[in-house]
């Protein structure tokens, strides 16, 4: 098999193509994963309205900047931008799933292996019955690239949009964790665990099946 040219490997990398496609098609071969984002899709609406919104005003935060820049900027910001929102979508996209699909491994490994929480997550937990859950897998350069960049020059094009906009992220990812959390969010944590799991890909099929008729993915 040949191997795609280096041009082709850089941008699949930068766009993380690679990592959107692995955990979509986690998504579509686990039974369990699938299950669990049908029962929580009106939970996870926001999010993903977040995730547009701030992928369109950044993008339109880029090509305002260009445009100011000159002529041949303005040119280079119009071939840039599809590429910033897709990107922007795609890395944003990735982060959301890696988070889910941390959170629903959890709740199946929690019944085993009580997952330990941080001092932070322990805080939040106790005084505000919010459960993060484990950390999502970021892919840093692309993140930095196409989320941070843009956001920063949406920051400086309008920050009181920015702002307004980083602040429903926030509360939507915390109305969503206090929604669903992972698991016994009124009790004590334990005090050893398994830490962020990585994915269903990690785990054997047959034991993260999801009955038809189950309501959760708590089997307890």
């Amino acid at each position: 098999m040949t191997e795609d040219p280096l041009h082709l490997r850089i941008l699949r990398y930068a766009l993380a193509i690679d990592d959107v496609r692995d955990i979509l098609r986690r998504s579509r071969n686990n039974e369990a994963f699938q299950h669990y984002l049908r029962r929580r899709t009106l939970r996870a609406l926001p999010l993903v309205v977040g995730i547009v919104l701030t992928s369109v005003a950044s993008t339109a935060a880029v090509v305002f900047l260009f445009l100011r820049a000159g002529t041949l900027l303005a040119l280079a910001g119009i071939v840039v931008a599809p590429i910033v929102l897709i990107a922007s979508f795609s890395v944003q996209a990735y982060v959301l799933l890696s988070w889910l699909e941390g959170r629903a491994l959890a709740k199946l490994q929690e019944h085993r292996h009580p997952r330990h929480r941080g001092p932070i997550g322990q805080w939040l937990a106790r005084s505000y019955r919010v459960d993060m859950g484990p950390l999502p897998q970021v892919p840093w350069i692309p993140a930095l690239v196409f989320f941070l960049l843009p956001a920063a020059m949406l920051a400086q094009v309008a920050a009181p949009f920015a702002a307004g906009l980083a602040a429903f992220q926030i509360v939507a990812a915390i109305f969503y964790a206090r929604r669903d959390p992972v698991h016994g969010i009124g009790h004590s944590p334990a005090r050893g665990g398994v830490e962020a799991p990585g994915s269903f890909a990690a785990a054997p099929l047959r034991e993260v099946r999801a009955p038809k008729q189950a309501g959760d993915l708590d089997f307890a």
